[in-house]
Formats: structure tokens, C-alpha cells, sequence
């Protein structure tokens, strides 16, 4: 099925629900956000994961019939590359994601004590100092290298990414060489260079704030890699594990911190719509 008739199942099951009942609909990008937004939004605002970026787009363009549907999407590294211009019912996260726009030290606190082992994580704290700054420093590396492919057209894949393939799982450290290798074989992009790849992504990373280039997703898969390779309490950890108790660590305070909330508590205010609980 390609994207255009993928939109026009999405849009038709839309208006479908929309007669229903007079609920307010959130479009966002995939399950991920719309298990994380849920827990933040009124019983009358639906959000619908629609898959990725592009599809939540048309389908807010295609949707003018429905005026309490509103866009979520990701700002991704695009929005840093080229100026694009949306409709005003369609909001960006603060940085790359709706995942590393809300995490924070506390969160990664949280899932250590439910997930990690204590004398693990303080003999490697011991050693190593902070693993927050640690996460933040390596998982950066695949985000400069990713927003390098995006803004170069690279075509590099980063599907499936295994850390234990470019990550030490003592010190957790990733070595940006062998990242770079890695990710040109699964690309089977062996013609490019990796010292110029390498000194590219380091550029970047000079330049950008971290967050606007990691993924929540390499964050969450870093913690699964760390807690498997050498922090962690049982011997199997995954990602869907450690996404889970990353979204019930995030607290509603956090949430209405963010520029995201506010925009759209901005936008609906003289509107009759309602997407978040009133007076909280």
C-alpha cells in the first residue's frame, strides 16, 4: 500500500470516529508517542498514530473538515536543514523527538532503580562518573552521523542499530570509526569515506545541541545495551522494557514544561476544543 492510500484510510477512519462522538483528534507519528501522550490528555482528545512524519501532515492538510484536529510531529534534523511551512494546527516537539524533548536526568534515575543493579551502577559511577553524561555523549554520535546521511543524502540505514556491534560494554563508550563502518555495510555504501565520514560527524557535534540531533529511540536502546552489557540487574533486557518504565517516569509537570504544551494550550484557548485536563 503506498502513502497516498495509506492518507485516505487514515483520513476516512477519521471522520468515521469524528460522528461518533465529538471527541478532539491528535494525529501523531507512531505508537511510541501516542502511548507517551496519552497518559497527558483529556478523556476527549484521541490521539491517532499515523505511522510517520509525512502521513501526519497531509493527513492535518487533507482534514480541514474536522477543526479540533490537531498535528503532532517530531522536529527531526530536517527542520534544521530546510524551512518548511505548516499549517497552524500542526506542532513540532521542543527538540528532535517527543522522547529526548522530555528526558531528563530523573528519568534515567527512575529506570536504573527499577531495571539496573545498584552495586553495578555505583561501581561504574566509581570508575566512569556520570552515566547520564555518558548516554548523552555516545548516543549523540549515531545522531550526528544521522543528521549528516539526512543532510548529504546519504541514504545511510539505521534501522535495527546493534550497539554491541560499535559500543564498548565496559565503558559504554561508542567508538565513532567503527559506528561509521558499521552503519556503511548495512548501507552497502563501502565507497564512502569513513575518515571524512568521521571528521563530518564531529563538526556537527562541535556545532549542534545534543538534543536536536539524538533520537529517543538510541537513548532507549543505549540503556537497554548499557543494563544488558553491564549495569543491569537479570541478563535480558529490552527496549520495549525499558521504553515502558521511561514512560511512567515522565511526570505531568514535566510535559507542561515543554514549548509543545504550551503552544497548543496557546491555540486552543479561543477554540472549543480540549486536549489536556483543565486545571492541572
Amino acid at each position: 500500500m503506498d502513502r497516498a492510500q495509506t492518507v485516505e484510510i487514515l483520513c476516512n477512519q477519521i471522520r468515521m470516529r469524528s460522528l461518533v462522538g465529538r471527541g478532539s483528534f491528535i494525529l501523531v507519528e507512531g505508537n511510541d508517542d501516542s502511548k507517551l501522550l496519552r497518559r497527558f490528555l483529556s478523556e476527549k482528545a484521541v490521539p491517532v498514530p499515523c505511522r510517520n512524519r509525512e502521513i501526519v501532515i497531509e493527513a492535518t492538510r487533507i482534514l480541514t473538515d474536522i477543526p479540533s484536529l490537531i498535528g503532532i510531529i517530531d522536529s527531526d534534523a530536517e527542520s534544521f536543514i530546510i524551512e518548511r511551512a505548516f499549517p497552524a494546527n500542526i506542532f513540532q516537539t521542543d527538540f528532535r523527538d517527543m522522547e529526548i524533548s522530555l528526558f531528563a536526568p530523573g528519568n534515567l534515575e527512575s529506570i536504573l532503580i527499577e531495571i539496573g543493579s545498584s552495586e553495578k551502577i555505583e561501581k561504574w559511577c566509581s570508575i566512569y562518573g556520570s552515566i547520564f553524561e555518558r548516554l548523552m555523549v555516545e548516543s549523540s554520535k549515531v545522531g550526528g552521523l544521522l543528521h549528516l546521511s539526512n543532510k548529504q543524502n546519504l541514504g545511510l540505514n539505521f534501522q535495527d542499530l546493534k550497539w554491541k556491534n560499535f559500543a564498548n560494554k565496559d565503558t559504554l563508550e561508542v567508538n565513532l570509526e567503527t559506528l561509521v563502518e558499521y552503519v556503511k555495510s548495512k548501507s552497502h555504501r563501502g565507497e564512502l569515506s569513513t575518515s571524512a565520514l568521521v571528521n563530518q560527524v564531529n563538526q556537527v557535534l562541535a556545532l549542534m545541541d545534543r538534543k536536536q540531533i539524538i533520537r529517543g529511540h538510541d537513548i532507549i536502546s543505549w540503556i537497554a545495551f548499557a543494563l544488558q552489557s553491564t549495569l543491569g540487574s537479570v541478563g535480558s533486557i529490552d527496549t520495549d522494557s525499558v521504553a515502558t518504565v521511561f514512560r511512567l517516569s515522565v511526570s505531568r509537570d514535566q510535559f507542561q514544561q515543554l514549548a509543545l504544551y504550551r503552544a497548543i494550550q496557546d491555540w486552543s484557548s479561543s477554540r472549543p476544543f480540549e486536549y489536556f485536563p483543565i486545571n492541572q
